[in-house]
């Protein structure tokens, strides 16, 4: 609680501690009920005068009305804590028993050997199934680079390396001619187990190819490996499936492929 005289000179203060002129200024105040001719000790008052550059001294009441009673606070009281008390070690307890272990006769090894010995077999398993799998390829591929590089020769040689298909396919199938016979003693040796493949005939054309006069025209060794290519799926129509894919992958006619053996060139003549 203060009077307008202490609340005028806080402001004041406070107003030229912040570079602001100001004044206090003591007078009176009477009350504004109509009749300001009674004019005594009690209408005394004081206020704060501010100076402004354009209007002058501006006068402020500062003083708040009487029946705004500021509220008290309360102080909080500061609990006193208690000092911390240092808690009893829990008692030892006896150790957990553990179940009784039995040995296991048929287990021969512990869990960790088995689960150690599992990705070994299947490591072993991955590269046994990929190493065939590569050996099958291989052959194949050597059977395709064999019958293209055969399809390539030129003049009688093309006509003898459609022959010397048709024969390792019978190879691989599990036939094959003695050594010392001609294509058509061949051809008639073969034809038993191929009945439906015409060996003898293809044979024959074959034969009409190499002692033809002259070499053979690009018309007939085509019709030739028409031929071949026609025989050679008609050779294992008779067969089971599987048997056909057997003859496919056999390396067979890869160890003792047909027309290795270097022939004469005989002098050519009209007459077979």
């Amino acid at each position: 609680m203060g009077d307008d005289e202490q609340y005028a000179v806080l402001m004041m203060l406070m107003c030229r501690s912040l570079g602001i002129p100001a004044r206090v200024v003591m007078g009176f105040d009477p009350a504004t009920d109509g009749d300001a001719s009674d004019v005594t000790g009690q209408d005394i008052s004081a206020w704060v005068e501010v100076a402004f550059e354009q209007a002058g001294w501006v006068s402020f009441t500062v003083t708040p009305e009487r029946d705004q009673v500021p509220q008290q606070q309360n102080a909080r009281k500061v609990s006193n804590p208690e000092p911390q008390v240092l808690q009893p070690p829990l008692p030892q307890q006896d150790p957990a028993e553990l179940p009784p272990v039995y040995d296991d006769n048929d287990n021969n090894g512990s869990e960790e050997d088995q689960a150690a010995d599992v990705p070994t077999a299947m490591i072993v398993a991955v590269a046994v199934v990929t190493g065939i799998a590569a050996l099958l390829a291989a052959v194949l591929m050597a059977k395709v680079l064999r019958r293209r590089r055969r399809r390539r020769r030129q003049g009688v040689e093309r006509a003898l390396g459609a022959w010397d298909e048709v024969v390792d396919r019978a190879r691989d199938f599990g036939r094959s001619a003695p050594d010392g016979l001609t294509r058509r003693e061949a051809a008639a040796e073969l034809s038993s187990g191929f009945p439906q493949a015409e060996l003898p005939r293809f044979a024959h054309a074959i034969d009409a190819q190499v002692f033809a006069a002259g070499d053979p025209s690009s018309y007939d060794l085509n019709q030739i490996w028409e031929s071949a290519d026609l025989i050679i799926p008609a050779m294992g129509s008779d067969r089971p499936r599987w048997r056909r894919l057997l003859a496919r992958l056999s390396p067979q006619s890869l160890w003792r492929p047909a027309g290795r053996r270097t022939r004469p060139r005989a002098s050519r003549r009209t007459d077979p």
